[in-house]
């Protein structure tokens, strides 16, 4: 009888360990080793739901079955890069996991092969998530082609490019991926850096690749910039061109209204733009490449950049995970956010870098139109608000904000701000009419807001939702009406 339980333990035991996955790198293991990337890219915001890991499942018999990619991000917002080198073979992707839980793909789902010293683009993969109980993700959608993947792959990992050659292979035409139609809905996603014109419509960018152009009367004109890309950022300049950039050097400029586009790039770095501003004649643009955070300057409609200043990021061990860099221009100051916990403010004039620190590992970081810099920090176990009138030398934490959302201020007095999330029924908006010294309640949403923004003068304000829903108000936040954004 022990030896039969004995040999039952040893049997689960060799099972469980046939199915754990052998972690890869990007380091060819073997001559007959070749290499895969696919770029996944989320409708929904919240990091812990996006995958930390790649699985894919040697289909070939008498092959070890399991290998596991990680993923990076070093130049990306929304989207997660997994490249990394297999032995040759016949594969499918059998899961992506993260902290929370693992997502198992159709197995009818799609195969690609592996050949020795080639690539595998299998494009992009695009999740959406359903909004029950358990968070499951239960739709993905196949982009066959991106375009940027091989440049992605070549700049992530440069030295295991440089050892491929032939042809790029892509998913088995025998067994294609099993997409669903993509979703209108995740075109619309995410309403990034919002930038007025000025008749008063906006613009402003999207996860999925889109500007929209909101007109004076509600019309949603989306121009597609021709790769599934996230775009943060937005700017209108003072002669009136457009200006959109994001994931992977996205910089596109329109001179027509958003009829037309074309790239600004030039010599930027392969990177996240994660800020853009106008300083007098010059635009200037905050781009993060891994751990290097660095600021370009370049005259309008020029496309010669030039580095004014360079930053790395010291993340904690112990402080908060996904926290990207952010940057914000008061006057002839720039000042960038470097997690965990420091402030570079650039004075553009002398190109002068004063560093400064936050009180805490920074959550989120803002800088308003009052001139103050603010941020979600953890300085002890919880997570406070904090804000600093003089750049950054001094930080002050305000009472009864520590629930609400970081506000936006149209100037020193008049600003608003929202409570929400799990532990609340509804969105509630707060305004303030003294400089933040109190918050008085206003209007419940039903939806999840995602943010507020003013126009650029009067009173007028907007609430959005991650899904597009647009909200206004023309009283500074009393009075709320749903906009029929169309």
């Amino acid at each position: 009888m022990f030896k039969t339980c004995l040999s039952i333990a040893l049997l689960a035991l060799l099972t469980a360990c046939a199915n754990d996955p052998f972690k890869r790198s990007s380091q060819f293991e073997k001559p007959d080793d070749g290499a895969v990337v696919v770029r996944t890219a989320y409708v929904f915001d919240d990091v812990y739901g996006k995958h930390g890991s790649m699985v894919v499942r040697n289909m070939n018999e008498n092959a070890l079955g399991y290998y596991q990619i990680d993923f990076s991000n070093e130049a990306s917002s929304n989207s997660l890069v997994f490249v990394g080198t297999l032995p040759a073979g016949h594969y499918r992707i059998d899961h992506f996991a993260n902290a929370m839980e693992s997502k198992i793909l159709n197995e009818q789902f799609g195969e690609f092969d592996i050949k020795p010293r080639q690539m595998t683009d299998l494009g992009l993969l695009s999740f959406s998530l359903e909004r029950g109980m358990d968070n499951e993700l239960h739709r993905y959608i196949q982009h066959s082609h991106t375009g940027n993947n091989r440049e992605i792959a070549s700049s992530t990992v440069p030295e295991m490019v440089t050892q491929l050659h032939g042809q790029t292979l892509s998913w088995d035409p025998l067994h294609p991926p099993l997409g669903r139609d993509e979703d209108p809905h995740m075109l619309l996603a995410g309403v990034y850096s919002p930038a007025f014109a000025s008749d008063g419509s906006f613009i402003y960018g999207t996860r999925f690749g889109n500007v929209s152009h909101v007109t004076t009367n509600g019309e949603r004109v989306q121009a597609y910039l021709g790769e599934h890309v996230s775009l943060d950022n937005t700017l209108i300049t003072a002669k009136g061109h457009w200006l959109a950039g994001g994931e992977f050097s996205t910089l596109m400029q329109s001179d027509d209204n958003g009829l037309s586009w074309h790239s600004q790039r030039g010599n930027l770095p392969f990177g996240q733009i994660f800020g853009l501003f106008q300083w007098h004649d010059r635009i200037i643009v905050t781009l993060r490449q891994n751990l290097d955070v660095m600021v370009f300057s370049a005259g309008e409609g020029s496309d010669h950049w030039q580095q004014l200043a360079r930053y790395t990021l010291h993340y904690s061990l112990l402080g908060p995970k996904g926290v990207g860099p952010a940057s914000g221009m008061f006057g002839d100051q720039l000042l960038v956010a470097l997690p965990a916990d420091d402030l570079a403010v650039l004075d553009l004039k002398t190109g002068a870098t004063a560093m400064r620190k936050y009180p805490g590992d920074i959550f989120v970081a803002a800088f308003g139109g009052d001139g103050v810099a603010r941020c979600k920090c953890v300085a002890t176990i919880a997570m406070q608000t904090f804000e600093s009138r003089d750049l950054g030398q001094t930080w002050q934490s305000p009472d009864g904000t520590h629930f609400l959302a970081l506000p936006i201020m149209r100037d020193a007095l008049h600003g608003l701000t929202f409570r929400g999330g799990p532990f609340f029924a509804k969105f509630s908006v707060f305004r303030t009419e003294d400089g933040g010294k109190t918050w008085l309640e206003g209007q419940a949403f039903d939806d999840p807001l995602a943010q507020m923004f003013y126009a650029p003068t009067g009173t007028t304000v907007y609430a959005v939702s991650n899904q597009g829903a647009f909200w206004k108000s023309i009283d500074d936040g009393k009075v709320w009406f749903p906009v029929g954004v169309h």
